[in-house]
Parts: structure tokens; C-alpha cells; sequence
């Protein structure tokens, strides 16, 4: 089996990372008030003092809407878990017992349509609760509180999180029988409830495998735990998402085949996804269990020839299978050290890694990423050590979250690597994050710099790509605030961008991608608005990629395909091709999903064009007065309303075009762009109306009133007749 790079050992913490994935779902959900904003602020500062008298003050005494007192009972429940799960022994009890008082105080807010992912918080605060228990567990003797708290908390989390779940089945059911508005309306979209379903599913499995974890290895207890887990799972394995919990889906899949000791068929998953362009913590994960993976094969009956040779590994591999881990890590090191002493470097790398991974397995982060740092230092030539480096990398940076000084050790271990391994496997993935790095801080030239680097041929490539893009897209707008008249620079930067692109989307003829994935359809995107925005005369190569790419993902997420839709629908528009406008508009029309209005508001524009450019006036205009009634406040779709209205022959419609202007001149600023225009449409209709004693007296009072407009307003009557 081949390592699985890159990667950190076994992922340890696992309480933290309970709260941390649901974060992630909750934060999706969420809408992002400013009340969820103070509260994260307060909750990065460790404020939580603080913190818990604004959120009891939010729920009890203000006048918020149900949806913010979910999203403020949901953090807050969040804040106080990842609190207890930091405090020390002593303090632990009492607040593990404050999460009660936050379900009683969210009161109504309970019971709204939202109001469920306090439920849901409070079943999964309780899984952190259990598993910071199992941690002070020494064996599984029957009379300990500690166990016998843990499993009492993972019964009741598990049933919750079952009736929950048959719920969201039920909202599901009812969700796939309404249209996307009435969806809407009822609290919660399609959507939304799929991706609650699979992360529900996700928090399930985690359940049923703590389960496990509480009873003993060769119990019957552990292996009907462990199946229980496997059909969670199982669902989320029939899912067409690519999401995150999907990857997280895998990690913990694999976790509950070692457990299970079925390593033949973890180590044929692994190998499965080994050359998948993974999130850069999901890759550091499943690396964690492919070493634990290969170390249990090899301790297997004492398979390793090394294990055989060698006592002190023996020695270690049996302290670790004890749980005796500070032991092993001891044993580990001394086998390091005669084996260095031996002259055989392949083992000694191999035996100071364990050590490492052992350190990560205790949650001792920094002192893992260290050893790791180290190892790979002293054997640069090593051919795992550019992965082990980048294992002390990935470590640090989830040490730099709680720690803004380790945030600078990030930055220099990145370019460190880059330094010492520029053509490693995962170079790709160190420029992403230093690019990403650089980004966080809006330095985008040194994050450009970085990510232009990226070898077009290596795993990464893809995503590296894309964040170059984005780079120069804040490029060219900071070039537009700073230098306007830079058309050289703009070139230059909007080519660069584009042959990234275009060297991870086509292959060696030329031709675009025929493997189309969420990176590769999420860089076409990318590629097309670069095409049609930012480039001239690429409107039909951006029509191609967009065909070839919309034609090859009939699975793909609505939203993308709405968005190529609508990027397709323009590149055909500036071709003139307006029939073929049509069609893409009709089959957008039919995509079952809840049309974003800025999505919505472009597509039904094109077809408004298409039809006016192919002479259905009239439904041109239905078109356009269906989305005024959505958008009433659009000053854009009310003037390309009123422009077709002023192209009449028709009295009566240049009439009323006449007050449309006037309305439009109304809400403008006076002599502003849009004023102007306004005010020489009125003009004009006056003219061609006969009306031009008014057209004269209108046009001597602009000049009186706004004399820095006589250079933009045509106001004699020759100069207004229509072309």
C-alpha cells in the first residue's frame, strides 16, 4: 500500500473536532447577523465571561426575531462546549452542567422552524461531553463513574440525534412535494435539509463509534457499535455531494475499519483516494490512520521483519497496542537512536516518525509538530520527507488558530518548504496555503507571486489555480482604484490568470477537460468570467468551455449549473446567437432549486434581450415586467424596461415611458449619470411628442439649475430627432 501524503498521525482532540465540524454546518446555515458576529468575536478574545452575559441578555430581554435567538442560543452552546472541553479536570463538571440554562433561555426560539439546530447542538454537545470522558478512562472496569457517565451520555445523545434525524426525513418528505418558494417559506430550503441530513449522519457515526470506544476491544458491545456506525455511513456514501462531510465521511469510515481490524479493506480505500485533490486537513487526517493502518498490519502476528529484528520496536509496538503511549513514545525514540547508530537511516526516519504520530495521538499538537519539523530537517534527502514536513505544517496551523504567534511559525515553516522541497509532491498544496496565507491578509501580489509557481501537472494544481484568479481579480480592482489607465498591467495580469487556468483545464491538443469535478467545473467558472469580464473578444471561447462543461456534468450542484447558465447565456448573447440564449434560459428555468434573485434577475435579462433581438417586442417587455415586480428597486432593469417603451411608435407607450423617466430623474442623484440620461430621454419625448414648448422651457431650466450638464445633454431639437 502506497503512504497516503500528505499528513499528520492520528487524529487526537476528538471532542474539539466534534465541535469544530459542527461549527462548520452551523456557521452555513446560520444568516450572519451582527449579533453571531459579536459573539464570535468574544469568543476568539476567551472572553467568555462576557460572552455569556450578552447572549443571556439577547434571549431574555431583547425583541430579536425566533431566527436570530437560534443562531445566538446555537453559538452560545458552541462557546460554553468548547469551553468545557478546555478547562481543566477540576472545572469540567460544572460547566458541562451550564448547557442546560441555554436550552431553557432560548425559550420560543425553540420551537420555530430553525429552531431544531439547538436540538441538534445540544445532542452533539453531549457527544464532546462523553468523549472528554472517555479520555479519563484507564481500563473498562464496570464500577467506573467516568465510563459509566460516558456511555449514559452517548445513549442519550445517539437517541436524540435518531429522532432527529427521522424529523428531518419527515421535513424532507414534505420539502420535496412543495415547490422551492413554498420550501422557502416553511423555515428551510431543500437544500439546506439535505446537508443537515448528512451531517447528522456524520454525527451519528461519531456517536455509535465513541460507543465503541467504551467497551472493551474484543466485546461484542464494540463490534455491534462499530456496525452501527458503518450503516450511518453507509448513507452518506450514496450521496452525489462532494462536500466536506463527505471527506469527513471517509476519515471516520476508515477509523471504524482499524477498529474493526478489517485493514485489508482500509488500505484498499486508501489507495483509492490517493490521488484525489483533497481539502488540506481532510488529506492530514486520512495520512493519520494509513499510518496507524500500516503499523497494526505490520504488528499483526509480528509481520514486519524490522518488528521481528529489532527488540526495541517490538517493545514500542506493544506499549502503544496497551494504550501505554508517553511509554512508547520513549521506546520509540530509543529504537530511533540504535537505529541511527546502526547506520540505517530508512529505519530511524521510520521509528522517529512513529514517535511523532504517537505525540499527535495524545493531542500534544505542538510537540508533535516539532518532532516532525525536526525530522524532516535532518533527513531532507529522505523520500517521505517533504510529507512529514508538511505534517508539522498542517499541525501548526491548527495551532494558530487559538494562537496568533504560532501564526507566524505557519508562515515560515511554509517557506521553509518551499525552500527545501520546490518540486515536492506537496508543493502544490504548501502554495496553496501560503498563497491563502497572503490572501487572509490582502497582500495579493505575494499571494500571486507564490501560487504562479504551481506545477500544472502535480495534485493541487487545480485548486491553486483558482486562488490565483481570485488574487488577480483583487489585482485589477486595486488596479482600477490606483492606476485606471494601466492596460498593460491589467493585460499582463488577466493573462497570467488565464494560463493557469488553462493549463490545468486542457489537455496537451488543447482541449478542454473531460473529467469534470467540483474543482475543475468551480475553475471554469472562473476561466469563463475572466473570458467575458475582463478579456476582449473571448466571448466564444468562454461559450465552448461553458457548453463542454454544462454537457459533461448533468449531476453537477444546481447552483453551478445556474451560474454556467447564466455566464453561458451572456457569452451567447455577445455572439448574437439568441435562439441558442433561449434554450439555455428554458432548461435553467427547469433546474429544481431555489433561484438565487441575482441568478434569476440575469437569466430572465437575457432572455429579455434574446426576445427583443428577435423581434418579440412584447414578450421582451412581459419579461422585463415580471422581474420589476420581483425587483422593484433595480434602477438597471427599470431603465432597460423604459429604453425599449421610448423605441415605440406608439403615443401611449412614449407617454408612459415619459413618466418612467421622470420617476427614474426622481430617484437619482441630480446630474448624476443616470439623471443625465433621464433627463435627455424626457427631452427627447417631449420632441417627438410635439410637445416642444415644454422640451424648451425643461431644457433652459436644466442649464439654469445644472450648468455643469451642458457639455452631457444634447437640448436642440435637431441633434434629439431618434436615429
Amino acid at each position: 500500500m502506497r503512504r497516503f501524503t500528505p499528513g499528520s498521525a492520528k487524529v487526537g482532540k476528538l471532542c474539539l473536532h466534534t465541535i469544530i465540524l459542527w461549527l462548520g454546518l452551523a456557521t452555513a446555515l446560520l444568516a450572519q447577523s451582527q449579533e453571531l458576529s459579536h459573539i464570535a468575536t468574544l469568543r476568539e478574545k476567551r472572553a467568555f465571561d462576557e460572552l455569556d452575559d450578552y447572549c443571556r441578555h439577547c434571549l431574555v430581554e431583547s425583541n430579536l426575531p425566533n431566527a436570530a435567538l437560534v443562531e445566538i442560543a446555537t453559538s452560545w452552546l458552541q462557546a460554553r462546549t468548547q469551553r468545557a472541553v478546555d478547562a481543566s479536570p477540576s472545572e469540567r463538571d460544572t460547566l458541562w452542567n451550564t448547557l442546560a440554562e441555554v436550552a431553557e433561555l432560548a425559550g420560543r426560539a425553540k420551537n420555530s422552524p430553525r429552531g431544531i439546530l439547538i436540538a441538534i447542538q445540544l445532542a452533539i454537545s453531549k457527544l464532546a461531553h462523553a468523549e472528554s470522558l472517555l479520555q479519563d478512562v484507564a481500563d473498562y472496569a464496570e464500577d467506573d463513574r467516568s465510563l459509566q457517565a460516558a456511555r449514559s451520555l452517548l445513549r442519550t445523545s445517539l437517541s436524540e440525534l435518531n429522532s432527529i434525524a427521522s424529523e428531518l426525513e419527515k421535513r424532507l418528505r414534505d420539502t420535496y412535494q412543495k415547490s422551492a418558494s413554498a420550501a422557502k417559506a416553511s423555515g428551510w430550503t431543500k437544500t439546506e435539509l439535505e446537508s443537515l441530513r448528512r451531517n447528522l449522519a456524520l454525527q451519528q457515526a461519531r456517536g455509535y463509534r465513541l460507543q465503541a470506544l467504551s467497551y472493551a476491544a474484543d466485546s461484542a458491545d464494540r463490534v455491534n457499535s462499530l456496525g452501527l456506525a458503518l450503516q450511518s455511513l453507509a448513507q452518506l456514501s450514496k450521496s452525489t455531494s462532494v462536500g466536506n462531510e463527505i471527506w469527513e465521511a471517509h476519515v471516520e469510515r476508515l477509523v471504524c475499519l482499524r477498529l474493526l481490524n478489517k485493514l485489508t479493506e482500509a488500505r484498499e480505500l486508501l489507495d483509492q483516494w490517493q490521488d484525489e485533490d483533497l481539502p488540506p486537513e481532510i488529506a492530514l487526517k486520512l495520512h493519520a490512520e494509513s499510518e496507524q493502518i500500516e503499523w497494526s498490519v505490520q504488528a499483526e502476528g509480528g509481520s514486519s521483519p524490522q518488528l521481528q529484528a529489532d527488540p526495541l520496536l517490538r517493545s514500542a509496538e506493544r506499549l502503544y497496542t496497551a494504550g501505554k503511549w508517553q511509554e512508547a513514545i520513549a521506546a520509540y525514540d530509543r529504537a530511533a537512536n540504535s537505529f541511527a547508530k546502526a547506520g540505517d537511516e530508512q529505519q530511524r526516519f521510520r521509528a522517529a516518525k512513529t514517535a511523532a504520530a504517537v505525540a499527535r495521538a495524545l493531542g500534544n499538537d505542538e510537540v508533535a509538530s516539532l518532532r516532525f519539523r525536526q525530522l524532516a530537517l535532518d533527513q531532507p534527502k529522505h523520500a517521505e520527507a517533504a510529507e512529514t514536513h508538511l505534517t508539522a505544517i498542517g499541525l501548526t496551523g491548527i495551532l494558530a488558530r487559538e494562537s496568533p504567534e504560532e501564526m507566524q511559525r505557519f508562515e515560515m515553516l511554509l517557506q521553509e518548504h518551499l525552500e527545501i522541497w520546490p518540486r515536492s509532491k506537496q508543493a502544490n498544496t504548501v502554495r496553496l496555503w501560503l498563497g491563502r496565507y497572503w490572501m487572509s491578509r490582502q497582500q495579493w501580489s505575494e499571494a500571486s507571486r507564490v501560487l504562479s509557481g504551481f506545477d500544472a501537472n502535480a495534485a493541487g494544481a487545480i485548486a491553486c489555480a483558482v486562488a490565483l484568479t481570485d488574487c488577480t481579480l483583487q489585482e485589477l480592482q486595486q488596479l482600477d482604484s490606483e492606476s485606471p489607465e494601466s492596460d498593460t498591467s491589467r493585460i499582463l495580469l488577466v493573462e497570467r490568470a488565464r494560463k493557469g487556468l488553462q493549463q490545468v483545464l486542457m489537455d496537451s491538443k488543447g482541449r478542454w477537460s473531460r473529467e469534470w469535478n467540483d474543482l475543475t467545473r468551480s475553475a471554469a467558472l472562473k476561466l469563463s468570467e475572466l473570458l467575458l469580464h475582463h478579456s476582449t473578444g473571448e466571448h466564444d471561447n468562454a461559450r465552448k468551455l461553458l457548453s463542454a462543461a454544462l454537457a459533461s456534468s448533468p449531476k453537477a450542484d444546481a447552483s453551478w449549473k445556474l451560474r454556467a447558465s447564466e455566464l453561458l447565456a451572456e457569452a451567447l448573447s455577445r455572439g448574437s446567437h439568441w435562439s441558442d440564449v433561449l434554450r439555455i434560459v428554458a432548461a435553467a428555468q427547469q433546474i429544481d432549486h431555489g433561484l438565487e434573485s441575482k441568478t434569476t434577475l440575469a437569466l430572465k435579462r437575457h432572455q429579455a434581450d434574446a426576445l427583443l433581438a428577435m423581434g418579440n417586442r412584447d414578450q421582451a417587455l412581459a419579461v422585463l415586467r415580471e422581474l420589476l415586480d420581483l425587483y422593484p428597486q433595480d434602477g438597471n432593469l427599470y431603465e432597460s424596461y423604459v429604453l425599449i417603451l421610448s423605441d415605440s411608435q406608439q403615443d401611449i407607450e412614449l407617454r408612459e415611458a415619459l413618466l418612467m423617466w421622470q420617476q427614474i430623474e426622481k430617484q437619482s442623484k441630480p446630474a448624476g449619470p443616470r439623471w443625465i440620461r433621464a433627463r435627455q430621454a424626457r427631452l427627447e419625448l417631449l420632441w417627438r411628442l410635439g410637445e416642444g414648448e415644454l422640451a424648451e422651457k425643461l431644457g433652459q431650466l436644466t442649464k439654469l439649475l445644472y450648468p455643469q450638464t451642458i457639455g452631457s445633454i444634447r437640448f436642440d431639437a435637431s441633434s434629439l430627432t431618434p436615429q
